[in-house]
């Protein structure tokens, strides 16, 4: 006869057995979005640094043919910022898109 001990030892390994195969889940499932988020990142980074080289072979360019003013030269380093900075914040919203926060 099973006395009350071995039955909550009995519920305890249960439960136990239960808690690691949910964590081993949890680890697969973090592994595998983490690695979705470094292809994201990599991919985001590069999209990143293809949109900055467009926008600075037009700023080039745009010397080069004497289109900009000496006012818009000035304008032309800020444009840099604003462009880093709609980078950042579209690479941002994309994960955090993928990861489904957002």
């Amino acid at each position: 006869m099973y006395t009350y001990n071995d039955k909550v030892r009995g519920m305890l390994t249960v439960t136990s057995l239960i808690d690691v195969t949910t964590l081993d889940l949890i680890q697969q499932e973090r592994v595998g979005l983490s690695a979705k988020l470094s292809e994201k990142r990599a991919y985001y980074s590069k999209v990143a640094e293809d949109m900055n080289a467009k926008l600075q072979k037009q700023q080039v360019t745009g010397k080069a043919v004497g289109q900009k003013s000496k006012v818009e030269g000035k304008a032309g380093a800020n444009d840099n910022l604003v462009m880093d900075s709609m980078v950042d914040y579209f690479f941002h919203q994309c994960i955090l898109h993928e990861v489904g926060i957002w």
